[in-house]
This record gives C-alpha cells, sequence and structure tokens, in this order.
C-alpha cells in the first residue's frame, strides 16, 4: 500500500503552476479577482499536487486564483499541496466544479 504524503504548504511562482482542467474565464472576472487579491491577499489557498508526467505543479482547485496572481504579478502564491492521483484530483476538481458537470457526463 502506498504511503500518502500530509499535505503541506508551499510558495510558488504563480506563472510556473499548471493546469490540471482548462478553465475559460469572462478576463473581466479575473481582473476584478485581482483586484480584490491586492486588497484582501488570496484567502482560500489553492490546492495543488505534483504532476509526474510533466515534473511541475498542478493546480487542482483556485484556477481563477492562480489566473489573477499572473496577472496582477504575484512574485508568489502559497498552495496547499497534497499528494493526490489522478482519479482523486478528479473527482476532487469535480466536485468542487459543479457548474462544469455537463463537461464530465
Amino acid at each position: 500500500m502506498k504511503k500518502l504524503i500530509e499535505p503541506k504548504y508551499v510558495y510558488v511562482k504563480p506563472s510556473e503552476i499548471i493546469e490540471f482542467r482548462k478553465r475559460q474565464y469572462d478576463p473581466g472576472f479575473i481582473e476584478r479577482l485581482g483586484n480584490s487579491i491586492k486588497t484582501f491577499g488570496i484567502l482560500n489557498d489553492p490546492i495543488l499536487r505534483f504532476d509526474i508526467a510533466t515534473q511541475k505543479l498542478q493546480v487542482i482547485l483556485g484556477h481563477a486564483r492562480v489566473e489573477a496572481g499572473i496577472l496582477i504579478g504575484l512574485p508568489e502564491i502559497r498552495g496547499l499541496l497534497m499528494d493526490l492521483d489522478d482519479v482523486k484530483a478528479y473527482y476532487l476538481w469535480a466536485t468542487e466544479n459543479k457548474e462544469d458537470w455537463n463537461l464530465i457526463r
């Protein structure tokens, strides 16, 4: 049985994070979110995993926060790095992005 790695916080440059699932956002939404982040910071850390195929960190939840961080030029963001295989990552993504369920049926 594979030993699970405990989740841990990491600090990473937002432009170095790749997407788990491509999401399309209204540019105005990303700009507004960026302005909110400038004022309040990122209130909910993105959920990340290490993608073995690309050897990069991949955002599972928080795509818009990462995109807004890139837009406003954040040097780094904090994310919660979790040990997620493809099935667990997909399940977590799907349950948190119910508006996209029509894409996965």
